[in-house]
């Protein structure tokens, strides 16, 4: 039986139709990239940044601290994570040691950068003394953080499409959505 071209290009069509499908569903599946929950602690809400690379694991706490007359500073706690994925168990470990943590912005009240923004030097001093107060602060919750940040240990993926992913812990169910 000889093919004529028509049908050949039919067959070809198919098969990439199913070669993109497959390619779909694969990516579909795939825990890299950057995902978000936010979760309120008492009242706070902090925001949780899971971001996988091939092996990889970063974690990112965004946490703000507010004041009504001066303003909002958020503060972020990292940490870096080894990984590996058997199925639907997710097994990380941390790397305590590298914890990063710093102030991701700091925006004021209106009324507070009116006067600020009439004197530049003042503004430049108060974010630096604000800043030194932060970290000073910060650096005496680090070993807190650790262990805050280290509970992440092993996890069960409940569900992971290409807009969610389910995380399953002795603690609870965590639901992220990607954001990269």
């Amino acid at each position: 039986m000889k093919l004529n071209n028509s049908t050949i290009m039919t067959k070809r069509i198919a098969i990439f139709a199913l070669m993109l499908m497959a390619a779909i569903g694969m990516q579909a599946q795939s825990l890299l990239g950057t995902w978000k929950t936010t979760v309120d602690e008492e009242g706070q809400k902090k925001d949780y940044y899971l971001t996988f690379a091939q092996g990889t694991l970063n974690v990112k706490v965004l946490s703000p601290i507010t004041d009504p007359e001066m303003g909002t500073i958020v503060v972020s706690a990292q940490m870096p994570y080894d990984y590996t994925r058997s199925g639907d168990l997710l097994v990380m470990k941390p790397k305590a040691d590298e914890l990063k943590m710093g102030i991701e912005k700091m925006e004021f009240t209106d009324k507070v950068n009116v006067a600020l923004n009439q004197n530049p030097e003042l503004k430049k001093t108060v974010e630096d003394e604000m800043a030194k107060a932060v970290m000073k602060g910060l650096e005496a919750f680090k070993d807190q953080f650790r262990i805050e940040l280290s509970v992440f240990a092993t996890m069960t993926i409940r569900k992971l499409t290409a807009t969610e992913l389910v995380l399953v812990d002795n603690e609870g169910t965590t639901t992220f959505v990607r954001v990269e």
